[in-house]
């Protein structure tokens, strides 16, 4: 297993693979600008923002994965706000929870009765505070 998020296991074997790439991370930070006569501004630091995550996954069914079933539960998790760790490598990544803020789906292949056989979704996490 290489991780899991919610539902979502990523893993590669003979019979199974769903990994994701393109995973990138976003952190920032809020400051306030104060207006000094005649003199730059002068910065001051409020808080760290919430952190990010995005990243995408191929749902392919030649690969074991039922596309339609992946993103049903994505749009589950998605809609219901449910917060969950990102588990990578056995460990909990930042120790802190994330939602699905949002996800797209493409479409790339239909069987001959209309089923979805391949797809692309980019998922975007936010952290959540409880």
């Amino acid at each position: 297993m290489i991780g899991v998020f919610g539902d979502i296991v990523f893993s590669v074997s003979n019979f199974r693979t769903l990994t994701f790439n393109n995973f990138k991370r976003n952190d920032s930070a809020k400051f306030a600008e104060h207006e000094v006569i005649g003199k730059p501004p002068k910065l001051e630091f409020l808080h760290r923002e919430l952190e990010e995550i995005s990243f995408d996954m191929n749902f392919m069914t030649a690969l074991g994965i039922d596309p339609k079933t992946q993103c049903d539960n994505l749009k589950k998790m998605c809609n219901s706000g449910t917060a969950n760790y990102l588990v990578l490598d056995n460990k909990v990544y930042g120790d802190i929870e994330f939602i699905i803020e949002s996800f797209s789906e493409t479409v790339n292949y239909f069987d001959s009765a209309g089923n979805v056989t391949a797809c692309k979704v980019s998922v975007k996490l936010k952290e959540y505070v409880r």
